[in-house]
């Protein structure tokens, strides 16, 4: 018998694979960044279609096959299709970092509990504001020691959550902070 693992996650991506399979990079709350495939989950019948969309949060049910994670039920908690065209775009950005840059399975909370709230935010929000998108991959970059405590930019870690405020906050100061993810972007040779 199989033991079933069950967590919240960020599909990452997700590609088609044969004919009505997918494999799914998500980034789960409890076990970190697994690659998992989803047996007949492009069917049109398929239950788990829906919540195993390229930015979906859902919620993940999950066995250890011999070489990778097989799913087995999902249930969606958060709609993809409600966000605004630059909020897609800007967490395709975002996961396409946190992809690149995480590896193995590694249960990290922090980083989810970043991803979250940024999910949130920008859900919340009918307008996108590009220095969300900033504000988030200076703390992801920041959280996986890819930028250093700043006393310039403490602001931006110091807050538990993103807010309109945190976002003025920065007002003026976006060119430098962009100039400090790029080269740490860099740095890391990915």
């Amino acid at each position: 018998m199989y033991r079933i693992y069950t967590s919240e996650a960020f599909i990452l991506n997700a590609r088609i694979q044969g004919e009505a399979n997918l494999t799914v990079n998500a980034l789960t709350r409890d076990y970190g960044l697994i690659r998992a495939m989803a047996q007949g989950a492009m069917f049109i019948k398929s239950k788990n279609r829906f919540s195993l969309q390229k930015l979906a949060l859902s919620e993940l049910s999950f066995v250890r096959g011999k070489e990778i994670w097989r799913i087995t039920t999902t249930r969606p908690i958060s709609a993809v299709h409600t966000l605004c065209r630059e909020s897609k775009s800007s967490m395709a950005r975002v996961f396409s970092i946190v992809e690149r840059l995480v590896h193995g399975e590694e249960k990290d909370q922090k980083l989810f509990e970043l991803l979250l709230d940024y999910y949130e935010f920008i859900s919340n929000n009918d307008t996108y504001d590009h220095k969300s998108e900033l504000v988030i991959l200076f703390r992801v970059l920041h959280h996986l020691g890819y930028i250093g405590d700043l006393y310039e930019f403490r602001e931006l870690l110091l807050s538990e959550k993103i807010s309109a405020t945190l976002l003025n906050s920065i007002y003026g100061k976006e060119r430098d902070v962009r100039n400090i993810i790029e080269h740490s972007l860099t740095a890391t040779q990915l």
